[in-house]
């Protein structure tokens, strides 16, 4: 059982505060961990079951961003994945003037189970498409948004880890 000072302290606390105040100790600017964040919440959304992971790990590489933090994000939408599927499957539909179908997911991962790569790929490639085309467009206004969203926390978090002298 964690000592009482560690239960008070809340969830929040121990699980997003203080690794975001080690990350800063470590010399990493808010700036790059808001760049961390926003960026593993769209490789996270990503409409295919299984590909976020890699993704999150190529777009780090590539942009020289704090892997812990984007994977952990990642990791932490894999329900809000699984919820968007649908949306982005119709929105990307809508987007490209098709007819949308009907689309579940527990379909698509009984299919996925049960069926062979090439049939699977046949009955919910078009799906695919969709999706991919839907959160291609969202991506970069998914990317702002939480870019914006999450910088003037961690710019406070900052200032108040300057001011405890380097003790968050």
């Amino acid at each position: 059982m964690p000592p009482v000072a560690e239960v008070r302290r809340g969830f929040w606390r121990r699980r997003v505060v203080d690794p975001l105040a080690g990350f800063l100790a470590q010399g990493f600017t808010p700036v790059a961990l808001a760049r961390a964040i926003a960026l593993g919440a769209v490789c996270g959304l990503l409409p295919f079951l299984g590909a976020t992971t890699l993704l999150a790990l190529g777009a780090g590489v590539v942009f020289r961003l704090n892997q812990p933090v984007m994977q952990a994000v990642n990791y932490a939408l894999s329900p809000v994945q699984v919820l968007m599927i649908p949306v982005f499957v119709q929105a990307g539909a809508w987007m490209l003037g098709a007819d949308p179908e009907q689309f579940s997911v527990t379909a698509m991962l009984e299919a996925a189970r049960d069926l062979p790569v090439g049939e699977f790929v046949q009955q919910f490639g078009r799906a695919g498409i969709y999706a991919f085309v839907a959160w291609l467009a969202a991506a970069p206004f998914l990317f702002a948004a939480v870019l914006f969203s999450v910088s003037p926390s961690l710019h406070r978090l900052a200032r108040l880890r300057a001011g405890r002298g380097g003790a968050a």
